[in-house]
């Protein structure tokens, strides 16, 4: 969440390179993330399946566009909604950056370009400067921006701090038009029911809200949570793009300049969703945001530590979502993860370090 951004330090213990940092990210082993994306890649190259590319729209900061971690093809312009902006969407704190690498990564497995089964386009919208925090009626315009500018999904990481018809009416307009919202439930701590915050506090159908999960699968000190968060997602000390004015060189990349550093929050933990939810309408563009969102909530794990946070203790695994989705549709069924189903899809796909293209000769 924008209100309460941790940036911790940044990485340490490698230097050769940035894929090898990313690919030991412990919320993609705790998701199955690389398991996922063999999945597909096997799919894909027998051609089973077609990808198409998704609109996810990060209604933040803005990004930096130029960094090293972003192919030319990754940042679409955008646009700034300020009014009294100069329509610039660079990213003025680092907030936006973050979240588009951690969107990003959970699709493309950037930076590097090592794979890209999936693709993504990221739409900057800006409506958070230096001298303009979150509000409801920016939050709105920018919210509507992005659902006629074509994006398919709206991470929304980020409290207003109070409801207002303005933000419902953005909200019921993205409803209208199928396109998925992922709201990160805040970083007071609290209930929401409780301490509400906007817009996680709302319900619609085309919403799914965010709490945030460790490396444990406990519940950080951080995170909100409550009857009306709808699921968790990895939040805690994740690596993702920071911004820079020089571009790092060679030798000093990733960490001799910093374009690179962990953060914690319930905002990872919405893009992480953001991310799998991409992967999902990338191979199922068909697919209404209601049925992503119960693809995503009913094929998550059910953790008994969160069960108090969140209905059903459920955190994000971007494998069963992917296997879920690749079922006939008179198949789907839900169910809870045991450690036979784990050992088995291990044994089937194999160890993440060992992943190569299923279309390599």
């Amino acid at each position: 969440m924008t209100r309460s951004l941790k940036i911790g330090r940044t990485p340490t213990g490698s230097t050769a390179g940035i894929d090898p940092s990313y690919s030991k990210q412990w919320a993609w082993d705790k998701m199955e993330v690389v398991q996922a994306w063999q999945l597909i890649e096997e799919l894909r190259c027998k051609q089973s399946i077609s990808e198409e590319p998704v609109a996810v729209a990060i209604v933040d900061w803005g990004i930096q566009r130029d960094h090293e971690a972003f192919g030319p093809e990754l940042v679409a312009p955008g646009a700034s909604v300020i009014p009294t902006g100069n329509g610039n969407i660079g990213d003025d704190d680092g907030h936006g950056t973050m979240l588009a690498g951690t969107i990003a990564g959970v699709v493309t497995n950037i930076p590097g370009g090592g794979r890209a089964v999936s693709s993504v386009r990221l739409l900057a919208v800006k409506f958070i400067d230096v001298r303009n925090p979150p509000m409801s009626d920016n939050a709105a315009r920018a919210i509507r921006y992005a659902v006629d500018a074509g994006a398919k999904i709206i991470n929304a990481s980020w409290d207003v701090g109070l409801n207002s018809p303005e933000l419902q009416d953005a909200l019921k307009h993205a409803e209208d038009n199928n396109v998925f919202v992922v709201v990160a439930a805040g970083n007071g701590g609290g209930n929401n029911a409780d301490y509400p915050a906007f817009p996680a506090s709302l319900r619609f159908t085309n919403m799914i809200t965010v709490m945030a999960s460790d490396e444990e699968d406990q519940k950080p000190g951080f995170s909100n949570y409550g009857d009306n968060v709808d699921i968790a997602a990895p939040g805690v000390n994740i690596i993702s793009t920071s911004p820079y004015i020089c571009r790092p060189q060679a030798s000093l990349s990733p960490f001799g300049i910093r374009p690179y550093r962990r953060y914690s929050g319930t905002s990872p933990a919405a893009a992480h969703v953001s991310g799998a939810a991409a992967l999902l309408l990338s191979i199922k563009p068909n697919w209404t945001p209601q049925k992503i969102r119960a693809c995503l909530m009913e094929a998550s794990d059910r953790i008994t530590a969160l069960q108090p946070f969140c209905p059903e203790g459920r955190r994000l695994n971007l494998l069963r979502a992917t296997e879920r989705a690749l079922l006939p549709a008179n198949s789907l069924s839900g169910g809870v993860q045991t450690p036979e189903v784990v050992g088995t899809r291990l044994r089937r796909l194999g160890s993440p370090s060992l992943i190569v293209s299923a279309c390599a000769a």
